[in-house]
């Protein structure tokens, strides 16, 4: 029933760019409710800790977007630590310092734990294909060569 004070330190998280992939992403820290992954992590950014998530294209991935695009997802992690030097415990002043910890997960939620945790931008993915918005241009020698006679038998032959 006490209000305590929790900070992390600035190296805590370090190596967790190299385990990125194998984080999810949920709604509201509920395991299940899985919307994406973490694919990519910086923890000595200079204003934080900074992931890149990737997520998922289903009904609820697309509104986790929808939300964090217009202010109502914010990002938050689900931490532990492995040992009690992992942190620093002051009762006195009821304060916790996480000296280390390992993610578990990331959480999208509508109130978050931390001033400052926020979705810095919504972007579509890129798959690598990439649409024409006029016509394509003639292509006179590759349709010559496609209407060979020899290309066309190769064809046919080995399908």
């Amino acid at each position: 029933g006490e209000v305590w004070h929790e900070s992390h330190d600035r190296r805590a998280y370090v190596g967790l760019e190299e385990h990125a992939g194998r984080v999810q992403a949920n709604r509201e820290h509920v395991k299940g409710d899985t919307v994406g992954r973490l694919v990519a992590a910086d923890p000595s950014h200079a204003t934080g800790l900074f992931g890149r998530v990737k997520i998922y294209n289903t009904p609820r991935g697309d509104e986790t977007l929808t939300l964090a695009e217009e202010g109502g997802a914010f990002p938050s992690i689900g931490f532990r630590v492995n040992s009690f030097a992992d942190q620093r415990i002051d009762r006195r002043s009821k304060t916790r310092r996480i000296l280390r910890g390992f993610v578990d997960h990331i959480g999208f939620v509508e109130d978050p734990a931390y001033v400052g945790a926020e979705v810095l931008a919504v972007r579509a993915g890129q798959s690598g294909l990439a649409v024409a918005e006029r016509p394509l241009p003639e292509t006179p020698d590759l349709d010559e060569w496609l209407n060979d006679p020899t290309f066309a038998w190769a064809s046919q032959r080995f399908q």
